[in-house]
């Protein structure tokens, strides 16, 4: 099946069925000259039509269009585990793979030095610094920390409360191989940690009732007062609390790599 463009009118025209299996063969990348139909994506999504959205959500908040409101805003330490830690196609790749594969999600100029300030970051997180731990570091922060921390640095133009936090508590899910997950903070946001079956996956304990609570103060604290408890975020300090085995506030915490993006534009990353 070919991918072509349709109008807004043809589109609403179709028979709902048509898109419906349309939809499904582009989730699955079954489309020829869908861009990312070789490795999938979020092919569905908001559509810049300078209308009903008249810019990038980012571009929004740094011309001030919602500087009154605080944020909070972070990530888990190792995102992309979820996704990637047993994915033959990502536990396979070798340095050539990882680099070809990095290509599709980001401008070729900007690979080779991703994957060498990666690979040095790792080195002293002491972890080796495989093909697939790479490739699993940069896609984590592609898509969820580096968008975070531009938001925050977008909104500090125009207000001072921005907060950055970064979860690094490890599930105990695989014999450890999930380490800081996609979701792992979920169940402590809510307090649902220690519901039945849920230590499987998020752990259990004093360290995880004392987590709960500490991060539930931060998120009830936010809501009520816009400031969860510790300094907002800038670029001279770059204060992000984490909230972990140990919470506490670190500066600039994993530099190395936020830095490798510092020229990398908004349009290679996943959720701006």
């Amino acid at each position: 099946m070919k991918f072509a463009e349709l109008d807004a009118q043809s589109l609403m025209a179709a028979n709902m069925d048509d898109l419906l299996r349309v939809q499904r063969r582009i989730e699955g990348g079954k489309v020829e000259g869908y861009p990312l139909s070789k490795i999938g994506s979020l092919p569905f999504r908001p559509v810049v039509d300078g209308k009903i959205l008249p810019d990038l959500p980012i571009e929004t908040v740094r011309k001030g269009g919602v500087a009154q409101v605080p944020i909070m805003a972070g990530s888990t330490l190792d995102e992309w585990q979820l996704f990637g830690a047993f994915q033959p196609a990502i536990t396979r790749l070798d340095d050539e793979t990882m680099v070809k594969r990095l290509s599709y999600l980001v401008d070729s100029v900007y690979v080779p030095g991703l994957v060498s300030a990666y690979k040095e970051a790792l080195v002293q997180r002491g972890i080796e610094p495989t093909p697939p731990q790479v490739f699993i570091a940069i896609q984590t922060d592609r898509i969820f920390r580096m968008p975070a921390l531009r938001l925050l640095e977008a909104q500090q133009l125009h207000n001072s409360d921005v907060y950055a936090y970064l979860f690094d508590w490890q599930s105990p899910a695989a014999k450890g191989v999930m380490k800081s997950c996609h979701a792992i903070e979920l169940a402590y946001v809510f307090g649902t940690h220690n519901k039945k079956g849920a230590a499987k996956f998020y752990g259990e304990g004093a360290a995880a009732d004392a987590l709960a609570k500490h991060t539930m103060d931060a998120w009830v604290a936010f809501a009520r007062d816009g400031k969860p408890g510790w300094n907002a975020y800038d670029k001279e300090h770059r204060t992000t609390q984490v909230f972990g085995q140990n919470c506490h506030t670190e500066s600039a915490p994993y530099d190395i790599e936020r830095e490798a993006w510092s020229d990398v534009p908004d349009a290679f990353l996943g959720s701006l």
